[in-house]
């Protein structure tokens, strides 16, 4: 299993950028001002999700090109599960605790159902799985639903780098996708899964291709060693995809292409700036900003844990001392307050898990 720990200062941005996104977007929840609506459709959050869930897939790949199933599988899993448990079952205990302490009992937001709490909910909350299924009656609170997702992505990393080829990955991937959409039918899995499912991919596809495809020349001999056996390799993966597009039809696969799009143009447009500022502007990564951008990235999945219970905190002090006209002064507080939370929640995590 190959490691790397180079640091790719491209990724920072744009993970820091994604954070932002969805913090900020989760702020208008509270926020008061004209017109709010016109930007509160949640097309800002699925970018930074898509930002998030790209930005996973590309390190995956990028620290772990070749996993041997038979020694490395169990160290992959358990490197992943440290990765993602610790900070989520603190997250847990802290929401848990802060609704007590602002409602007296465990209460759940709008539109939210009421837990049903049972051996199989306490454990599919546990493990972070409360949120994969629809209309799910136990612990699925906020935005906890993206552990499932992302156990599940981690999961089938191993098997959709197995292949060496792109074209083969894609091949795997598609087939992975058209099992898990059959299963959904009969768990009920949430759309989200498969919504993000791609954003993961194009992060492992694009640096497959940073790896392999540095410059033209290398792009022109692939095609002019095409062989019947590589192009069929090429087909294969239409066939599956036009199979899955004609199955699939609630799945609204014209927004997943517009996001990934969207999701491609910002990945250029913070690589092309990493390659700007490198060149011409190099002490921007000796700068206090630099800095401040590296923190957010760092803490960036305890901020996302937490960022929405400090929101929530924030709305009950409001209420219990009647700040009401300093609403919206005291939410944007709260961004910059989720951000220091979560970096130094991150640090003393880190240091307990080694």
């Amino acid at each position: 299993m190959t490691i790397k720990t180079k640091k790719l200062q491209d990724m920072e941005i744009l993970r820091t950028f994604a954070i932002i996104l969805i913090v900020g977007f989760h702020s208008l929840t509270y926020l008061q001002f004209p017109y709010k609506e016109l930007i509160y459709g949640g097309y800002i959050a699925d970018i930074g999700l898509s930002l998030f869930l790209f930005i996973s897939g590309f390190l995956l790949y990028y620290n772990y090109k070749d996993i041997n199933f038979k020694n490395g599988l169990k160290t992959f899993y358990y490197k992943r599960a440290v990765r993602i448990y610790p900070l989520y079952w603190f997250a847990l205990i802290v929401t848990f605790a802060s609704l007590i302490y602002a409602y007296g009992f465990i209460s759940f937001p709008t539109n939210q159902p009421t837990a049903i709490l049972s051996f199989s909910t306490l454990l599919s909350g546990v493990l972070g799985l409360q949120g994969l299924t629809e209309g799910n009656t136990g612990l699925n609170l906020s935005l906890f639903w993206f552990i499932g997702v992302i156990l599940i992505y981690y999961f089938l990393y191993p098997f959709f780098t197995k292949p060496k080829n792109l074209i083969n990955m894609f091949s795997v991937s598609l087939i992975l996708f058209f099992a898990l959409y059959l299963l959904s039918f009969k768990l009920n899995i949430i759309t989200l899964l498969f919504f993000f499912y791609w954003m993961f991919f194009a992060g492992i596809a694009i640096c497959w291709l940073n790896d392999n495809y540095k410059s033209f020349k290398n792009i022109k001999t692939y095609f002019k060693d095409m062989t019947f056996k590589r192009l069929f390799e090429h087909v294969l993966p239409l066939l599956l995809l036009i199979l899955l597009l004609q199955t699939s039809p609630n799945i609204n696969w014209i927004y997943i292409i517009i996001l990934l799009l969207i999701t491609l143009i910002i990945y250029a447009m913070g690589k092309f700036l990493v390659s700007y500022l490198t060149k011409d502007y190099r002490g921007f990564f000796n700068s206090v900003t630099y800095s401040i951008i590296t923190k957010i990235s760092y803490g960036s999945y305890a901020i996302y844990l937490l960022h929405v219970t400090i929101f929530a905190i924030i709305a009950v002090m409001i209420i219990k001392f009647q700040l009401n006209g300093f609403q919206n002064l005291i939410f944007l507080s709260g961004i910059p307050i989720s951000f220091i939370v979560g970096y130094y929640v991150q640090i003393v995590e880190s240091k307990l898990i080694r």
